[in-house]
C-alpha cells in the first residue's frame, strides 16, 4: 500500500508539473524608422525564421532570416508618417523546433516632408477625353527612385498607371485599396498596368516599389472628366 500511495504521488506530480515547453520565443519592439525582432533560446547551429511586416495591413517587408546561435535580432528599416497601424509576424520551423510570435502597435509620426520636385517638363497635352494626366514621387534616396503617373477618359473603364524608375525589383499596384497585380520587373526602366475602374468618384490608385534593400510607395488620385488631384502618402 505505501508503494502504492508513493506512485500515486509521483503520477500527481507529474500531472502538476508538466515536461517544460521549449523555450525559444521572438520578442518584438516597433517604431517610426524600424521593427526589432529578437529571437532567444533557439537551437545551437543555423537557424532560418520567416517575418512579415504590415502597415495598415499592406505588406512593407518581407523575408526570412538566418542566424546561428540561439539569440540573434533582426532589424527591418521601414519610414512611416502620420497615424499607423503596424503588425509583425514571424514563424520558424528549424533544427527540429517550429513556432510563431505577432505583435501589433500603433505608431503616431511626423508629417512627410515635401515631395521632392521633379526637373521643369513640357507641359503634356490633354488627351481627346479632356482627362489631364499627372505624375508624383515620393522622397527617394539616389539612386534607387520611381515616377507614377496615371491616365484616364470619361467613357473608359480602366485607369492606366506607369511606373518608371531604376534599380526596381517588384512592382505592385492597388485600385481603390484593393491589390490589382503585381509585377517582377527585370532590368526594366518602365512599367505599365491596366487598373479597372471602380464606381464614378475619383480613382485611388497606390504603387509600392520594392528595391534591393527598402520600400517605396507612389499615389495618386484620377477624377473622371475633371482636373487630378495627387494627394502624396507615407512611404514604407
Amino acid at each position: 500500500m505505501k508503494i502504492l500511495k508513493a506512485a500515486g504521488a509521483l503520477a500527481l506530480l507529474a500531472l502538476a508539473f508538466p515536461a517544460a515547453a521549449q523555450a525559444h520565443h521572438a520578442t518584438v519592439s516597433v517604431s517610426c524608422t524600424e521593427a526589432v525582432i529578437s529571437y532567444a533560446s533557439f537551437p545551437h547551429g543555423a537557424n532560418t525564421v520567416h517575418y512579415v511586416v504590415k502597415v495598415d495591413n499592406t505588406v512593407a517587408a518581407e523575408g526570412d532570416y538566418t542566424f546561428s546561435g540561439s539569440t540573434s535580432t533582426k532589424h527591418v528599416p521601414l519610414t512611416i508618417y502620420g497615424d499607423h497601424k503596424v503588425a509583425v509576424s514571424t514563424s520558424w520551423n528549424t533544427n527540429g523546433v517550429a513556432g510563431d510570435d505577432y505583435a501589433q502597435k500603433r505608431v503616431s509620426c511626423g508629417e512627410a516632408p515635401p515631395p521632392v520636385a521633379p526637373a521643369p517638363a513640357a507641359a503634356a497635352p490633354l488627351p481627346a477625353s479632356g482627362v489631364q494626366g499627372v505624375q508624383v514621387t515620393s522622397p527617394a534616396v539616389a539612386p534607387a527612385r520611381a515616377v507614377l503617373g496615371t491616365r484616364s477618359s470619361c467613357a473608359s473603364r480602366t485607369v492606366r498607371a506607369t511606373v518608371t524608375g531604376r534599380s526596381m525589383r517588384r512592382v505592385t499596384f492597388s485600385s481603390n485599396g484593393r491589390v490589382v497585380r503585381t509585377i517582377t520587373v527585370r532590368g526594366r526602366r518602365t512599367v505599365r498596368a491596366t487598373l479597372p475602374r471602380r464606381g464614378t468618384g475619383p480613382q485611388a490608385v497606390t504603387v509600392r516599389v520594392r528595391y534591393a534593400n527598402r520600400t517605396e510607395v507612389l499615389t495618386a488620385r484620377a477624377n473622371r472628366c475633371a482636373q487630378t488631384q495627387v494627394q502624396p502618402q507615407f512611404t514604407g
